[in-house]
């Protein structure tokens, strides 16, 4: 399986480098309902970031963290009720700041990881 990069590397410094992950990521940040204009205080902000089996990565942002987990959360269920409709077996696990949902002995995979940055 993939793993998410959690290293300083990662860190998102500038309202520029938020913009250009979320384009590196394939976000069309012009179709976003948010003015990076507005950020002119640093702050903390938190990256949900999606790796899964179907080339379909994802990354949303959030200010706040209990938004960032619910959103986890509910990307989680989706894609285990998607699963059990197919009539996959499955393992799951989660935690405060990660979520893996995967069909053993496949190629079929999620992966989700709460990242912590600070915008400045």
């Amino acid at each position: 399986m993939n793993t998410m990069n959690t290293s300083n590397e990662s860190r998102i410094k500038t309202v520029r480098d938020l913009k250009e992950l979320l384009e590196h990521v394939g976000v069309d940040i012009m179709s976003l309902e948010f003015d990076f204009n507005s950020l002119k205080e640093k702050g903390t902000c938190y990256v949900v970031q999606c790796i899964c089996y179907s080339d379909d990565d994802s990354t949303s942002v959030f200010w706040k963290e209990e938004d960032a987990y619910k959103s986890m959360i509910e990307d989680m269920e989706t894609e285990i009720t998607n699963l059990q409709d197919g009539g996959y077996e499955f393992v799951s696990s989660e935690n405060d700041t990660s979520a893996e949902v995967h069909v053993p002995d496949s190629d079929i995979y999620y992966e989700w990881e709460i990242i912590e940055t600070d915008i400045q």
